[in-house]
């Protein structure tokens, strides 16, 4: 019996078409369930800055910062920022190949504020991803503030499966990652920062640290840490997996989501750097930036909102 290798290679196509799928239908639910969260929560903008206000009050300035270095960063991540907004398409075909690299400019939006901020609560510049998403996390994990405090932690054990939730509700069932029906949005950001807790051991612990896989601990895992997956996944990892076919207003709102994530960390982010620095410094670096692109609406409004509400 001859076997026709065309037959073999379009059923390996076929099989990595609907694993393609069934990846971005993951990954779209995940991103989805923290957008409804954040919608639960805090029914506008206005109410989110409020509440990032309130519980940042206890804040210690920082005396002697380096503004180039927090100026450097807030800008960039604007810039970001605003590159993401404008990508977006309500044109499915459009939005289909955009998707690719929005999650890049999502998580960069958000890591380059973010190391404005690590630098600020640490006193020391980050020098990697993972420094710099480890201090914030580290702050997050205090906050009362849902879905950037939930997180998982520990080592993951021989059955790896002993790394714990922290800050979601006792006793939460965790759902497969395809179901839909009946399942809450913490219970399936509960299953994607599990999975990635594992992602991250799986990808960061090295032989010769002295101890079993096992037994690492990378740290908390949150939101943050999921946007970093999902960068790698649609710059190295996984295109095709951002290209896959789906219905139209799940390609449209892909993005979409993306960038409300990236607005509403943006927004906590910059509160807490206000915090820090005070301000008149903050709103300085953002005026200056406003004044090269004033199409920057996102910050705008941001600015606006944040100015009505700080004291």
């Amino acid at each position: 019996m001859i076997i026709d290798p065309t037959t073999i290679s379009n059923k390996k196509d076929r099989y990595l078409n609907e694993e393609a799928k069934i990846k971005f239908e993951t990954y779209r639910y995940y991103i989805q369930c923290f957008v409804d969260i954040i919608n639960e929560r805090y029914s506008n903008n206005e109410k989110l800055i409020i509440e990032v206000l309130n519980q940042t009050k206890r804040l210690q300035g920082f005396k002697g910062f380096d503004n180039g270095w927090v100026a450097r960063f807030l800008k960039n991540a604007w810039n970001t920022e605003y590159v993401l907004k404008f990508n977006l398409s309500d044109d499915p075909e459009l939005a289909k190949i955009n998707n690719q690299w929005l999650p890049i400019q999502a998580y960069y939006s958000v890591y380059s504020a973010g190391e404005s901020l690590s630098y600020l609560l640490d006193g020391n510049k980050a020098k990697s991803h993972r420094a710099c998403l480890r201090i914030i996390n580290n702050y997050l994990s205090t906050l009362n503030m849902p879905p950037w405090n939930l997180m998982y932690r520990g080592a993951i054990g021989k059955k790896s499966n002993d790394h714990t939730p922290h800050n979601f509700p006792r006793n939460l069932q965790i759902p497969h990652n395809l179901a839909r029906s009946g399942i809450k949005p913490i219970q399936m950001v509960c299953k994607c920062l599990k999975a990635e807790h594992k992602n991250r051991v799986d990808s960061e612990f090295k032989k010769g640290q002295g101890i079993h896989k096992y037994n690492f601990d990378p740290g908390y895992t949150s939101l943050l840490n999921f946007l970093y997956r999902l960068r790698l996944k649609s710059n190295y990892e996984g295109i095709e997996v951002f290209l896959a076919e789906a219905s139209d207003d799940v390609i449209i709102n892909f993005g979409k989501n993306l960038s409300f994530l990236s607005y509403k960390t943006l927004a906590l982010f910059e509160i807490v750097i206000m915090r820090k620095i005070r301000k008149s410094e903050t709103f300085s670096i953002m005026n200056e930036y406003l004044s090269v692109n004033p199409n920057a609406l996102g910050l705008r409004e941001r600015r606006d909102l944040i100015s009505r509400g700080f004291p």
